[in-house]
């Protein structure tokens, strides 16, 4: 993550609170879950509004999982490591 951007999500954090922060990481994400929900159920002539919605939903999230590595303290380092170790377990699934 960039240095600015952790400071962003840093700022955030203290503002607002951990609390806080957590309850809308949950909002983000259910937001998420139902626009993608919506897909599921679309008209193909709705698609195109619907895609943008879910790229503004996947961005809200993607923002407030930035913001949960700060809460809990996690590095880069750490969060890599372990996404690799998934990405190499869907790999293996995948064979």
């Amino acid at each position: 993550m960039k240095l600015r951007e952790r400071e962003l999500f840093n700022a955030a954090v203290r503002r607002w609170g951990a609390s806080f922060q957590l309850d809308m990481a949950i909002e983000e994400a259910s937001e998420l879950i139902f626009a993608i929900c919506k897909l599921k159920r679309r008209r193909d002539d709705s698609l195109v509004a619907m895609r943008h919605d879910i790229i503004e939903e996947m961005a809200d999230v993607d923002i407030m999982l930035q913001q949960l590595k700060v809460i809990l303290g996690v590095s880069d380092e750490e969060y890599l490591y372990i996404k690799k170790s998934k990405l190499r377990r869907l790999r293996s699934r995948l064979k």
